[in-house]
């Protein structure tokens, strides 16, 4: 019932309406494509919230199952066919922007966004699914909480970013670190995880999803953003085998 009233909001509608017989356009490989992209323009205060730093294809075949996920890095630089802020090429994650008519147009921004993707993959892309803070909180919440492998990159013992410290404050901007260290034991940073299993409630989850060790003091995230990409992709797959627990 929980999961059923979250995805109201999630969806757009009823999770039910995702249950049907009709099979999903597939292309000559047999194979279903979806764009996936994030923004995070219902985070207050967000600059340039427009900017789609989360970008994947995920390619489903209906028939035997199974399911690929390809992230496609924010930076890659692409041709946008027209004038946008930076000019006529630059970073993939301006082309939504480009095209949103400031917010009034998400399905064109979306379009457009699919179209570049499709050109880059080779893939033939009908679907995207349009992610927001908002959307992983609440799906997330459904489930309750969702466990993820950390793995620190170039050797490191964990993953740690403090650019998301400001969490562990409260409302005062100028706590202690003892205050800190109360509200995200036990080192007062609010993303720090040891290698291994790490169980995620939905506003961790969310902001792992956005980690890439930008800011100093910092571990485990050396490539910045592809271990980014690599971690939305452990907490898909995360989400998908909680969603589909026997205990769910």
């Amino acid at each position: 019932i929980k999961a059923v009233m979250a995805s109201n909001s999630v969806f757009n509608g009823d999770i039910f309406g995702l249950v049907q017989q009709k099979k999903l356009q597939e292309d000559d490989g047999g194979r279903t494509n979806i764009l996936l992209f994030g923004t995070s323009e219902d985070d207050p205060g967000h600059d340039a919230a427009w900017l789609t730093d989360s970008i994947m294809v995920l390619s489903i075949n209906q028939t035997t199952k199974d399911a690929y996920m390809v992230s496609i890095p924010r930076d890659l630089e692409v041709q946008y066919g027209q004038a946008c802020m930076p000019g006529y090429s630059g970073k993939i994650n301006v082309v939504y922007g480009c095209n949103y008519a400031d917010g009034e147009n998400e399905k064109g921004g979306a379009e457009a966004l699919k179209t570049v993707v499709s050109e880059l993959t080779g893939l033939e892309i009908p679907y995207y699914a349009h992610v927001n803070y908002s959307v992983v909180r609440d799906i997330v919440g459904a489930l309750g909480t969702v466990t993820v492998n950390i793995e620190g990159s170039g050797g490191a013992p964990g993953v740690m970013d403090s650019n998301f410290d400001w969490k562990c404050k409260g409302d005062n901007a100028y706590a202690s670190l003892a205050t800190m260290k109360k509200n995200c034991p036990p080192s007062g940073h609010f993303i720090d995880y040891p290698n291994g299993p790490a169980e995620l409630d939905a506003e961790h989850a969310l902001y792992l999803a956005q980690a890439r060790g930008d800011i100093e003091p910092t571990y485990g995230l050396g490539n910045s953003n592809f271990d980014r990409e690599q971690n939305q992709q452990k907490i898909i797959v995360a989400i998908k085998d909680k969603a589909l627990s026997s205990g769910t």
